[in-house]
């Protein structure tokens, strides 16, 4: 070796030893970059698979999975549950005479109204189109029969706005409250339904709340409209 080279070689040998230092925080930076990259855009696409994407709120298939968990919780620790099925009145009207940007705005609207009734462990769901669905933990009978009125009589006088015309709807409520939370989720939405139905029957903008002990119902309760 010159030298030349042996003068070099002191640089060369530090060179060596300090690029891997310099180097490596690199590299790690840019992996956990694109790691914190790939986790946001994987809870990003999450929240849009349990997601409504007009209303912003729970869609059906996640909401089914968060029901049969908090039942489970429920007949495990033997509380009361109650499930609401709510559904606008003559929306087909709304999109009718006003068009589907208001029929849209109702919706979102109407969410945001019914969601400030609820309680933080309370869950809410659209459940297709015009159709909401509320289960409500810890609330027997009469509780979810109060909270109900509470919603209808919110929605009742929300004024629905949309560029230069305005509106309101009336929702109509079927409920079922499971006493021991033993009744499976898809009978009690089948009762809701049929309860909702009824509502609708009885004139609309009213609840119809039934609980259920073992299987055999109680009678229904109606809420005239106030």
């Amino acid at each position: 070796m010159g030298p030349e080279a042996s003068a070099h070689w002191p640089l060369a040998s530090a060179i060596a030893v300090i690029a891997p230092s310099l180097i490596a925080p690199i590299a790690s930076y840019g992996r956990e970059t694109l790691n914190n990259r790939l986790q946001a855009s994987n809870e990003r696409l999450k929240q849009l698979s349990e997601t409504d994407p007009l209303t912003e709120t729970m869609n059906r298939r996640r909401f089914m999975e968060v029901a049969e968990q908090q039942l489970a919780l429920a007949q495990r620790y033997c509380y009361p549950t109650s499930l609401l099925l709510l559904d606008i009145d003559h929306f087909k009207q709304v999109n009718d005479l006003y068009g589907h940007a208001m029929g849209d705005r109702a919706l979102v609207q109407l969410t945001r109204v019914m969601a400030a009734e609820l309680r933080e462990t309370d869950t809410m769901a659209r459940f297709g189109g015009a159709e909401f669905i509320m289960l409500l933990p810890h609330t027997a009978r009469e509780g979810a029969l109060s909270l109900a009125e509470r919603v209808r009589t919110a929605a009742r006088h929300h004024i629905i706005k949309h560029q230069e015309s305005e509106t309101s709807v009336t929702i109509s409520i079927g409920g079922v409250t499971c006493e021991s939370s033993t009744t499976p989720l898809d009978r009690m939405i089948s009762h809701a339904d049929k309860l909702l139905y009824d509502s609708k029957q009885a004139g609309r903008d009213r609840c119809s709340i039934e609980a259920i002990s073992g299987q055999s119902p109680m009678p229904v309760l109606h809420r005239q409209v106030s």
